[in-house]
């Protein structure tokens, strides 16, 4: 069975990565598209290999994103499985041979590292499920975590449950933080897609947010069991 992984973006052509298991080996991959929708381009394989070169055995993986720095890519995903909880990070020169920086030991939350972009020399990172907080690291392999929240939920607006990081985009004048306002209904999560603005010179300070979603499930799917695997830009869309 396929597996969704995650999404990113290069030269306004959007890469679906996926993964699944033949006989005993498991297998990394990504397709291609022009609109975000049709994944009906060419499809290679993706390797991810530790310190050691050795090749990951399994890719059961979650909400894998990328962010361009330089001239390098950069990902973080979680690993399916209770045990291991903890945020990855690889990085890789041209999106699919990757290598293993190692484990976030500080941050077991979905994060989203901003493109393109440095704090005072380092990475900043927003991450989180429950509320929206920062990081910063100098090297991707340790992370500082600034412990009070960036983002939280809102009474009687549409994230008024729990956030959840989807994704940082670096425009010149502000980043823009994407991220999804979950709410629960009989016992199924619902999810709604929120915005906000930060100060490039104070990635901390929120200039702008949305009082209402950018996008939320439709009603004629509202009963199916839907869970959020990546936002892009593509075309200026």
């Amino acid at each position: 069975m396929i597996k969704l992984i995650g999404t990113t973006t290069k030269d306004n052509e959007v890469f679906l990565y996926y993964s699944y298991d033949k006989h005993i080996k498991s297998f990394f991959k990504t397709v291609t598209s022009n609109d975000g929708f049709a994944f009906n381009g060419s499809s290679k394989y993706v390797i991810v290999t530790d310190a050691k070169g050795r090749e990951e055995a399994k890719y059961d993986w979650m909400r894998f994103t990328v962010a361009k720095q330089k001239s390098r890519y950069v990902c973080t995903y979680k690993v399916n499985a209770k045990s291991t909880p903890n945020l990855t990070v690889d990085v890789s020169a041209e999106m699919l041979r990757w290598k293993k920086i190692g484990k976030i030991e500080n941050i077991k939350e979905f994060g989203s590292i901003v493109p393109e972009y440095q704090y005072k020399n380092r990475y900043v990172m927003y991450f989180g499920e429950k509320e929206i907080k920062l990081a910063y690291s100098s090297q991707l392999e340790t992370w500082k975590i600034q412990e009070k929240p960036i983002l939280e939920s809102r009474k009687e607006f549409f994230d008024s449950g729990e956030l959840e990081v989807a994704r940082a985009y670096h425009f010149s004048d502000h980043i823009l933080l994407l991220y999804y306002a979950k709410t629960i209904r009989d016992g199924q999560t619902y999810y709604q897609v929120g915005a906000a603005g930060l100060d490039t010179k104070d990635p901390t300070k929120v200039l702008w947010r949305l009082d209402k979603p950018l996008w939320e499930i439709p009603e004629n799917l509202k009963n199916e069991p839907i869970k959020p695997l990546g936002i892009e830009i593509v075309h200026n869309q």
